[in-house]
């Protein structure tokens, strides 16, 4: 990539990223407002906003980002389609569930630098999705394994994405809070809290939203003099 071509880039993704932003602040204002067709229209544009902002801010797309794109793809499915089809909880969680296995198998190269050889730290996140299981699952039915399977899957994807970078790996905890607050607001109080509510909506964008600019950050996207040790962390992977 020449120097222009790298500033046409970062112009570009400066783009795609205010874009974003002013596409999260519609949606929640749609949902604080219930405003149903305007919320659903923005978190449409959602996902392939932010999509469009990790493609314009890499050097050339590596198997981490491909799985990265392809993980926001589920996860546009499951933010439109879960919302129109029945049973909201059961289609969303399917796509979501295929979201987050490619985001494992995205972070997996990275697990050296993960919480997985910190065991005070990974002994932490263990605790927190086992209790949160335990005191959902009763309520989930029929449901449950599949909420434990959920669960374990949405876990290792908060745990590796700690390898990656500090904003991936907190955006992996945000998003695995926001899951969970899912889950809680629909097997544990249907009645009382909505499952598409302004703290869900708003951790879940803002999950995504660090998850991609860590990825962005240790992908090489500038142009750089050759590196006889090998290639960025990214292009590794």
């Amino acid at each position: 990539m020449t120097a222009p071509q790298a500033a046409r880039a970062s112009v570009s993704g400066r783009a795609w990223l205010s874009a974003y932003a002013i596409v999260a602040v519609e949606v929640m204002v749609a949902r604080l407002v219930h405003a149903d067709v305007a919320g659903l229209v923005g978190i449409f544009l959602a996902m392939p906003v932010l999509a469009g902002f990790l493609l314009a801010s890499v050097r050339r797309p590596s198997r981490t980002i491909w799985l990265v794109l392809v993980s926001l793809f589920f996860s546009w499915l499951g933010d439109w389609v879960g919302d129109i089809t029945e049973p909201h909880v059961v289609v969303k969680g399917v796509f979501f569930s295929v979201a987050h296995l490619c985001y494992i198998a995205a972070f997996w190269p990275f697990r050296s630098n993960s919480v997985m050889r910190r065991p005070r730290y990974l002994a932490g996140y263990v605790v927190v999705v086992v209790m949160l299981l335990i005191w959902v699952a009763p309520y989930a039915g029929r449901l449950a394994p599949a909420l434990v399977v959920y669960g374990i899957t949405l876990g290792a994807m908060a745990v590796l994405a700690t390898g990656v970078h500090p904003l991936t790996g907190v955006g992996g905890t945000i998003f695995a809070f926001s899951d969970m607050a899912i889950a809680v607001s629909a097997f544990v109080f249907p009645y009382r809290f909505g499952a598409d509510g302004l703290v869900i909506i708003s951790t879940y964008l803002l999950a995504q939203l660090l998850i991609i600019l860590g990825v962005v950050a240790v992908s090489p996207h500038a142009p750089a003099e050759p590196d006889p040790g090998g290639r960025g962390a990214v292009e590794q992977a």
